[in-house]
């Protein structure tokens, strides 16, 4: 996923995390969230290897295991600047969930991603969605301007963040299911023809 839908998706989930007790600064957190797991690309940007560059990005930043260890460790930080605020819990809730939600969506597109590390190198790739997918992208982005637009106390901003949320995973779901029929499409043709395979990948 490119980095706009990151940062979209974890806005969404800061502002209803912490929106409303610590205002548009939960946009901020949530949106750095979202994004943050892509931390590699500094790594991988100076290196001259591109098999390098393919094992290093979406490996540990992109696993279960070390998102939430970091998410302890940033609730942490998050919690003595606005102690006085909210609570450590409800800081952890929304690195834990936005970061979640950066591995979850990359590994609906064709590369994945290895949630396991360090205990497996499974790549974990469900091809349902395109790296760069407007479709997605762009009406979550609209909803979620139109929901900022509306000052912080009215109800109607949650409800346009929750839409946005809502529409977003039916159109993630509508994929991953024509995805699997196509998969399934493809799979009978090939034994209705006697051509055999070992793997099939759709």
């Amino acid at each position: 996923m490119d980095p706009l839908t990151h940062i979209v998706a974890g806005a969404a989930i800061g502002e209803l995390v912490l929106g409303k007790k610590i205002g548009r600064k939960a946009l901020l957190f949530g949106a750095i969230a979202g994004d943050l797991p892509d931390v590699d690309v500094i790594v991988t940007a100076y290196l001259k290897d591109d098999l390098m560059e393919i094992l290093i990005h979406r490996s540990y930043t992109h696993a279960i295991l070390p998102i939430f260890v970091a998410s302890f460790i940033l609730a942490g930080i998050c919690y003595l600047f606005f102690r006085k605020t909210t609570t450590y819990w409800s800081w952890y809730l929304l690195w834990i969930a936005g970061m979640l939600s950066h591995i979850l969506l990359d590994s609906l597109t064709t590369y994945g991603t290895r949630w396991f590390l360090p205990f497996s190198n499974y790549l974990v790739g469900f091809n349902s969605i395109s790296i760069i997918d407007p479709l997605y992208t762009l009406p979550f982005l609209f909803m979620m301007v139109y929901a900022l637009c509306l000052k912080r106390k009215n109800p109607n901003r949650r409800k346009w963040v929750w839409r946005s949320i809502c529409i977003s995973s039916a159109y993630l779901a509508l994929g991953f299911v024509i995805k699997n029929y196509m998969h399934n499409k493809f799979e009978e043709e090939l034994k209705t023809q006697n051509i055999e395979f070992t793997n099939l990948k759709t």
